[in-house]
């Protein structure tokens, strides 16, 4: 069902464009964000983006006029632990001729900020110790669940900022457990972090 429609001019040209929040159902999983606009008479829908529990702000964050959207990005839920641990990297999108565009690495001071805060909480993880798993055990609720899922968050900063090796350089070195390169797989194939 729709929890919200908002209108705002996006792209700067003078003409208001609507955004649909929908809800599917369920938990942890369901929001999607239509973006649409309003040509003779009729509503065309344009675009779309799966927020699943992710949240979004409309803002001018290079103060040109145009609006983009801060997105989190809740891929990494319930992949290396619980959802209340899990780390959500931000995206941002603009909207250009009807279409939601990722342009996170054109914002890259506001994803260093980001990415500095998820390097302090990997600190304070790891300096406290962390225990690995066997490689056939699974590390959800783990303390190196905990270590995985920052690490996700810092490579998919890093990879916003083109700098995806530096990541997996990290990972290298403070993730020495048995499932470590496993671990990198699923990163770089089923997240797409290359």
């Amino acid at each position: 069902y729709i929890t919200g429609v908002k209108e705002y001019d996006l792209d700067n040209d003078g003409k208001k464009e609507v955004l649909f929040e929908a809800y599917s159902g369920g938990a942890h999983c369901c929001f999607t964000l239509y973006a649409g606009k309003f040509s003779k008479g009729k509503f065309i829908l344009t675009d779309s983006l799966f927020l699943g529990n992710g949240y979004y702000e409309v803002k001018d964050l290079d103060n040109n006029g145009k609006l983009e959207l801060e997105c989190s990005n809740d891929m990494f839920a319930y992949a290396f632990t619980n959802y209340a641990e899990t780390k959500f990297p931000t995206m941002i999108y603009k909207y250009d001729n009807g279409i939601l565009t990722n342009v996170s690495s054109d914002y890259k001071s506001l994803i260093r900020k980001e990415l500095d805060i998820f390097l302090s909480e990997l600190k304070e993880i790891t300096d406290l110790g962390f225990k690995c798993v066997e490689e056939s055990e699974d590390t959800f609720n783990t303390d190196a669940g905990s270590v995985k899922t920052v690490l996700a968050a810092i490579v998919a900063d890093y990879y916003s900022l083109g700098e995806v090796q530096k990541g997996y350089d990290l990972v290298d070195s403070v993730y020495k457990c048995p499932d470590r390169e496993k671990y990198k797989l699923i990163l770089q194939n089923d997240f797409k972090l290359k």
